[in-house]
């Protein structure tokens, strides 16, 4: 009886063909670059918001020092005195305005608007925070 060698067993197939690892390097780029574009956006509605909150700031600051210079004076809003030049502060512009002194029943007021100008997204973005001050005189 003779012997003949026997071949070697086959075993299952084992590993990725070269079409499924590009297929998966396709997905794989395609997921990566939507979470890039994601996180794109998301730093810019930060950087936006940020801007927003530092111009609303610095209006309600100036609101501030008009209320304490209004009371600062015996005869209350009298020394109040709009500034249409205004500064910036922060890349944030302010100017504001003080309207005359008006009767509401047995109170005199002034209204106070403060305009907000600043570049947030390639664009310049305005607002404006109006208060009325209660005036005893």
């Amino acid at each position: 009886m003779s012997e003949t060698p026997l071949s070697p067993p086959r075993l299952g197939r084992r590993g990725f063909t070269i079409i499924e690892v590009l297929i998966a390097i396709v997905i794989l780029t395609v997921g990566i670059l939507a979470m890039m574009g994601t996180s794109a956006a998301v730093n810019r509605l930060i950087v936006r918001g940020r801007r927003v909150t530092q111009a609303a700031q610095l209006g309600e600051q100036v609101l501030d020092s008009l209320r304490l210079k209004a009371n600062d004076n015996l005869i209350a809003c009298t020394d109040l005195a709009s500034n249409t030049t205004g500064y910036a502060q922060q890349a944030v512009t302010v100017t504001w305005n003080v309207g005359a002194l008006t009767d509401n029943a047995n109170l005199k007021e002034r209204q106070i608007q403060v305009y907000l100008t600043y570049a947030a997204d390639r664009k310049t973005l305005s607002d404006t925070i109006t208060t009325i001050l209660k005036c005893d005189v």
